[in-house]
């Protein structure tokens, strides 16, 4: 969770994430804060990739959820980086501003563009996705690439997602799509979502984890978020995390180019 402070947030309990921080480092991974400069504000993230120049293969951009961070998704995002993927995980600005979803998508379109500036890079197929109100802004930012980005793209992660309209863009030919559901509950707006989405876009996977609640795809998650949408369990945190690293590794190509150093 992001908003105009870490105090602020607080203030109206909706620290669901905290304020974010960079996570702890993962054997054969490196971490680091990346920022770009764009027309709407700076879009930060932190990105992930192997340690010691390991060759790449793939680029994958993860939206965190509503009120949430992207450190929630560290574990998967340093899991991917051993297997030889630049992760980034953009850190979201306040919902509650205006324009707020057109920005997300916006700034996590430029910091897609940031880490795909080498040469190498850009040749790197790519995957994005999203958890909770974060798969929509996947959608869009999916919607948004560029011919030769969309040539790239390589499939769509979309994790227990609670988004809107689907891009008429991304229907016809839907990408490769995996959608990873828990079951219909309050925090998923009671899966409206999934509906929709099955019938726009035919996900080539679609999993839905017995028992889960909207905290399991998050790892690691948090006390708060248990308080809001029910306790996450290592076990299913296991199984979203999972599915979502044999799509992505499905997904991508053997490695094509050295890892940034």
């Amino acid at each position: 969770m992001r908003g105009p402070s870490c105090v602020a947030s607080l203030v109206v309990a909706v620290a669901l994430g905290g304020c974010a921080s960079l996570p702890a480092p993962a054997p054969g991974v490196v971490s680091a804060r990346i920022e770009v400069a764009t027309a709407q504000g700076v879009a930060k993230a932190i990105r992930f990739a192997p340690a010691g120049g390991q060759p790449l293969r793939g680029v994958v951009v993860f939206i965190h959820g509503f009120l949430r961070a992207p450190a929630r998704h560290a574990d998967f995002a340093a899991r991917l980086a051993r297997e030889g993927h630049v992760v980034v995980l953009p850190d979201l600005d306040s919902p509650f501003a205006d324009g707020a979803r057109g920005r997300d998508g916006a700034h996590a379109l430029a910091l897609l563009r940031e880490v795909s500036r080498p040469p190498d890079a850009a040749r790197l197929p790519l995957i994005v996705g999203g958890f909770s109100r974060g798969a929509g802004i996947a959608l869009d930012l999916a919607a948004n690439l560029d011919a030769a980005e969309r040539e790239r793209l390589a499939g769509v992660v979309l994790l227990d997602p609670v988004t809107g309209a689907i891009p008429q863009s991304l229907r016809d030919p839907a990408p490769p799509v995996a959608l990873v559901t828990a079951p219909a509950a309050a925090c998923n707006a009671l899966g409206r979502s999934f509906a929709p989405l099955r019938a726009a876009l035919r996900p080539a996977v679609d999993v839905e984890i017995e028992g889960a609640t909207h905290c399991d795809p998050e790892s690691p998650s948090d006390v708060v978020c248990a308080v809001y949408c029910g306790a996450p369990d290592p076990a299913r945190q296991a199984r979203f995390t999972d599915a979502l690293v044999a799509f992505v590794l499905s997904r991508t190509e053997a490695p094509v180019a050295q890892a940034p150093r």
